[in-house]
């Protein structure tokens, strides 16, 4: 498996954390790990998302709390978004945010329908496949291109204490309750600020643990308060302990760990 990605330039770059694109050998399949984004997957032919069956075409899957596992015989490309540009994308899509859980298929434009079937005759490098992904993320952005300022900043306010929160204390700081806080990110996101510091959370852990290879170190540094407690919650959302995960998920193991602290050390924040 080899997955590469690029970082967006210019207005794109508020939005867009990286285009990607993951080729697969035979039998492989590409995790998605839930890491407080969301993607557009593009497959190239048909495929399985979840082992589900899905036709090529292009799709979003939204936040999730649970891995995503995908498989196809071609290349898959992806736009990774950050979190707060969702109410972006479902407005562009003339969705709520509830209609937008799970995958859901995207109708795309003339023009980018062309470009895409085009793909389908021949496997092009992935610098030349980057002009249609911009272009795509521009047409599923177009219809609002402003920020969401006051959702990303409580967003970001989960995510530089790498989902370490009291929602109490968020709270505070924002100058709202915790039921409007909630209610704010359900009606924008569709996931809870709970939610969200969990993802992080545990993305935090992940990090912590590729690096350590210590479930003791990993607990305690990312406020867990012992160490049963956090192969629980890392059970719970990615279906195995830390360490069979990671002996099960080696070949998408360093991609995830990457990603992670580029988030984290502000590399996906625009230039």
């Amino acid at each position: 498996m080899i997955i590469t990605e690029k970082k967006p330039s210019g207005e794109l770059s508020l939005f867009t954390e990286s285009f990607w694109q993951c080729d697969l050998a035979a039998g492989e399949e590409l995790i998605i790990f839930p890491d407080g984004t969301f993607n557009i997957l593009i497959f190239l032919s048909p495929g399985s998302i979840n082992n589900v069956i899905y036709d090529q075409g292009i799709y979003l899957s939204n936040f999730q709390t649970r891995i995503v596992r995908c498989k196809s015989k071609s290349r898959i490309f992806g736009i990774r978004l950050k979190a707060f540009s969702l109410p972006n994308i479902s407005k562009s899509v003339g969705l709520k945010i509830d209609q937008l859980a799970g995958i859901t298929s995207l109708s795309i434009g003339s023009n980018s329908n062309r470009y895409f079937h085009q793909w389908l005759s021949k496997l092009i490098p992935f610098d030349e496949a980057l002009p249609f992904l911009q272009q795509l993320n521009y047409q599923l952005l177009q219809k609002d291109l402003l920020v969401h300022a006051s959702l990303r900043d409580k967003i970001n306010f989960v995510l530089d204490r790498k989902g370490n929160v009291n929602i109490d204390e968020m709270s505070n700081t924002f100058g709202v309750s915790r039921q409007a806080l909630h209610k704010s990110f359900k009606k924008s996101l569709g996931i809870s600020p709970k939610q969200l510091s969990t993802i992080w959370r545990l993305n935090h852990y992940f990090s912590i643990y590729q690096d350590t290879n210590s479930q003791l170190n990993s607990t305690y540094e990312v406020g867990f308060y012992d160490q049963a407690h956090g192969i629980k919650s890392f059970k719970q959302s990615f279906g195995h302990a830390p360490k069979q995960f990671f002996n099960q998920h080696q070949e998408n193991i360093q991609f995830i760990h990457d990603t992670i602290q580029n988030r984290f050390n502000n590399r996906y924040d625009p230039e």
